[in-house]
């Protein structure tokens, strides 16, 4: 890599570390020192940097990426991410979650060459953690969501869109069972993975709540994970001193 690069790079992850840092500090400010949620609207776009940043990341790899098909659905990954993001501004949240939906079938593709190795090796594991996912998403679907929602568009929108989420988790476990991808990047695809997956939970308890209050809680702890979620997954596309190729 070279030394403008490096420095690219610092400076990205330095301005998405600010931007984080701000964003929860103005929250906390709002949310537990003034009783207030007027923190949420001041930084509505302003946090909206750090997918930018990420993105920018994810287009700087280059030639130091891990392959050239890597990379390609990286970046068309990181893409939909902003069109989450765009749409979210724009209040237009089942085109948000089409677009979020869209980055976690692209993600799982680029994951998926491990999954075979990972289950000839790894096969009691990746099972119980697909069991484990399963089993969250069943209990929170059955006696959080469809309570609440009672059916409708909203709920079979997020059903569907955590089908694709628990799918991509699971599948996002399987780079660090195998050896398909380095070791680093398999650890940082898997945390980048988990914390993908917590956050978006979060989004939809964040959809279903009427307190605004609690809301820009959820809010604060959903942005505290999504922001090194997409930061790792990201930096998941280098390629490092372990020379493990997909």
């Amino acid at each position: 890599m070279s030394k403008n690069k490096k420095l690219l790079l610092k400076v990205l992850l330095c301005g998405i570390f600010v931007v984080l840092m701000s964003y929860v500090f103005i929250n906390v400010r709002y949310l537990f020192y003034l009783n207030s949620t007027e923190g949420y609207n001041q930084t509505r776009l302003f946090k909206r940097l750090i997918p930018l940043f990420c993105t920018v990341i994810v287009f700087i790899i280059g030639k130091n990426n891990i392959n050239k098909k890597d990379l390609t659905m990286l970046k068309i990954s990181y893409l939909m991410i902003c069109g989450a993001e765009v749409a979210f501004i724009f209040n237009q949240f089942i085109m948000g979650v089409v677009f979020f939906g869209s980055c976690q079938i692209l993600l799982s593709i680029r994951h998926f060459a491990a999954v075979l190795p990972a289950l000839k090796y790894h096969k009691k594991k990746m099972y119980i953690l697909g069991t484990i996912i399963v089993a969250v998403l069943i209990v929170l679907s059955t006696f959080v969501f469809y309570p609440i929602l009672q059916g409708g568009t909203i709920f079979y929108t997020i059903i569907i869109y955590a089908l694709f989420l628990g799918i991509s988790l699971w599948i996002g476990f399987a780079p660090y069972f195998s050896d398909v991808f380095p070791k680093k990047n398999g650890i940082l695809i898997m945390i980048g993975m988990v914390l993908f997956f917590v956050s978006d939970i979060i989004v939809g308890l964040e959809v279903i709540s009427d307190d605004v209050y609690i809301n820009n809680i959820f809010n604060l702890i959903l942005w505290t994970l999504y922001a090194p979620a997409i930061t790792l997954i990201a930096l998941s596309g280098f390629k490092y001193k372990d020379h493990r190729t997909v």
